[in-house]
This record gives C-alpha cells, structure tokens and sequence, in this order.
C-alpha cells in the first residue's frame, strides 16, 4: 500500500509513519521543512517538502496519483498569536486542508483521512474569525462536496 502522510513530523503524524512502515507500506511524507524530518528518513519514508498552505491542486494532485490513502495531519496552532499571523494561520489549518481535500479527490485517492485542529477554528486562526469550529467543518464540508462536483464524483453520505 502507498499512504501519503501530510504533519508526520508532528506528535501524531510520527506515530503514524511508524506504524505504516511497520506494516510494510510506502509512505510518502509531505513536509514544510525536511529538516525537521530525519526520523521520518530513519523511517525510510520518502520526504516530498511543499508548503499546503500555497501549493496549487494540480501539482499537489500529481504527488498524490497513485496513492492507496492520504493521511492530512498537517497544520499549526499556537494560542495568542498576534492579528498579523491569523492569515498564515488560517491558510496553514484551513487553505490546506480544502486544498489536500481537493488534490485527493481529484487524484482519486481512494481513501482520505484527516484530523482538523480543532482549536484552530477560535479567533487566532481566521482572518475573518468564524463563529468556532462548527463554522470551519462546514466550510470544509462545502470544498469536499465541490471537489467531489468537480471530480465527477457523487455526493458521500
């Protein structure tokens, strides 16, 4: 199997690589800096360094082709940024989740699991601060369901 891991260099991510490598699986890890990465290479997975949050679908769709799952992990979260960061930190939370959400679906992956920092969807994320996190599973729910409309693809119940 080939799983692509996006945040495997974070505390869940790194636990998860194990496993698949463990298990025998071809993993590919999308990283922000492969620096950060050497026990993911000790790992021997493959390290594919790309930002989420500015990668356009297409590119990030053609790493992704071929893959047996997706595993989106990725993104950031520290309390009492200042206003200044809440964009970088809502394209690292939101903008790549739509775009990995996206880039799956239109890779045909058959499989796409992924875990939303919940906090992320308060204040310090957003530049325009939606109403919490229920507001940002809705909107995710909107780009999967446009990816799907997009891809062809019928609606997942």
């Amino acid at each position: 199997m080939k799983a692509v891991v996006t945040g495997g260099t974070g505390f869940i991510g790194r636990v998860l690589v194990r496993q698949l490598r463990k298990r025998g699986d071809d993993v590919v890890a999308i990283v922000r800096d492969p620096g950060h990465a050497t026990a993911l290479e000790q790992l021997e997975a493959t390290l594919v360094a790309a930002d989420l949050g500015v990668i356009d679908v297409t590119r990030l769709a053609e790493m992704l082709s071929g893959s047996d799952a997706v595993y989106h992990l990725a993104g950031s979260y520290r309390v009492g940024i200042p206003a200044s960061e809440h964009v970088a930190m809502f394209a690292a939370n939101v903008v790549a989740t739509r775009t990995v959400l996206d880039a799956a679906i239109h890779a045909e992956v058959p499989r796409i699991v992924w875990q939303l920092a919940q906090a992320c969807a308060r204040k310090t994320c957003s530049p325009r601060r939606p109403a919490g996190v229920a507001g940002v599973e809705r909107g995710l729910d909107w780009a999967a369901s446009q990816a799907r409309n997009r891809a062809g693809l019928s609606a997942k119940t």
